[in-house]
């Protein structure tokens, strides 16, 4: 399954925003930006998995990592004092890289997870 990519709608779309938001926000909407590249590789990776242990912990890991970025970039937003038009900006942006990160994590879950699981039940059974 292949995914838009989402972080060259993001650049497009915010593009003119940027230019009327305080640096901070700037600084911010840069880190979304680059979160949201790494989810692109992340479903890439995904798209291209085509089983075995190893990639799937490899895929895990990046996984991982890229929720971890998330997670800073949404604790960032707490010690930022922004304008409500930064805010703004920034909430609408976040929810996209959230929805996006839930997409990946799901085929992330449908991909690898079910057939690693799938190829440990085949080899207890024979």
């Amino acid at each position: 399954m292949r995914f838009p990519a989402f972080s060259v709608l993001v650049g497009f779309l915010l593009a003119p925003l940027s230019q009327a938001l305080s640096d901070n926000a700037n600084q911010i909407l840069a880190h979304q930006a680059t979160i949201s590249q790494e989810l692109q590789a992340n479903k890439d990776a995904i798209d291209k998995y085509q089983g075995g242990l190893w990639g799937a912990a490899e895929l895990a890991w990046r996984n991982y990592d890229t929720w971890a970025s998330l997670r800073l970039a949404n604790a960032d937003l707490d010690k930022s004092k922004l304008s409500s038009e930064d805010s703004e900006a920034i909430t609408k942006n976040l929810d996209n890289l959230n929805n996006a990160a839930i997409d990946t994590m799901n085929a992330f879950t449908q991909k690898v997870l079910s057939s690693c699981f799938l190829a440990n039940q085949t080899s207890m059974i024979s």
